[in-house]
């Protein structure tokens, strides 16, 4: 079996392949027993060597950080040995150093266009770019029931700290592997380049696979 954690609207493209589980907080796109939220993960409901690949792209970053090393150190029991886990990120180095150089960054002119059209004050390329680290959801489903409104990213990585990571959550330090938009060791990932995802967002994120 083959895993997507958070596929959003590409969910239906996985829908028709038996091959592939979805994990998402919408119980709509989960597969049975993998609706999931970040904010108060315990574990993955699948037996250890479960899966041989695991997709996440542009998700960990909404997994609460007290829960980071718990969710990796899961994927990492149910992945078979040889299986391989594409990671797609939001580079946070890109970020900071388009920040500190004062470079114009289509990221940030994005934020300001959608998040602060309202704002006034304009949205300062401070707060543009703090929004790549923290901000509030607006998903229903992870609002209701709450008295307060849950953060959507609130994560961050460079690859020296992801490394970091994934070598405390098990994994071999030398399986861990830098590639690039549409780069992989297999080709079951081929769909990327073929759905329209914050996977097609190369000038701020930054990919890597790690084979357990």
């Amino acid at each position: 079996m083959k895993l997507n954690i958070g596929p959003g609207a590409s969910a239906t493209y996985f829908h028709k392949n038996p091959e592939w589980e979805l994990m998402d907080v919408e119980k709509n796109r989960a597969s049975k027993g993998l609706q999931i939220d970040f904010n108060v993960f315990e574990k993955i409901d699948r037996p250890s060597d479960y899966y041989t690949r695991v997709y996440a792209s542009h998700v960990l970053e909404h997994v609460h950080p007290a829960h980071t090393i718990k969710f990796l150190k899961e994927i990492n029991r149910t992945m078979k040995t040889g299986g391989i886990f594409r990671i797609i990120i939001p580079d946070a180095r890109k970020s900071i150093e388009k920040y500190l150089n004062g470079e114009k960054f289509s990221l940030f002119e994005r934020r300001k266009k959608i998040h602060g059209k309202n704002l006034n004050p304009p949205m300062s390329e401070f707060e543009a770019m703090k929004m790549c680290f923290i901000s509030p959801t607006k998903q229903t489903s992870l609002i209701s029931g709450k008295n307060y409104i849950p953060f959507a990213h609130q994560n961050a990585w460079d690859f020296e700290s992801i490394k970091n990571d994934l070598i405390r959550s098990g994994f071999n330090k030398d399986n861990i592997f830098r590639t690039q938009y549409g780069e992989s060791k297999t080709s079951d990932f081929n769909f990327e380049t073929k759905l329209d995802t914050e996977a097609r967002q190369f000038d701020r994120s930054m990919y890597l696979e790690v084979v357990k």
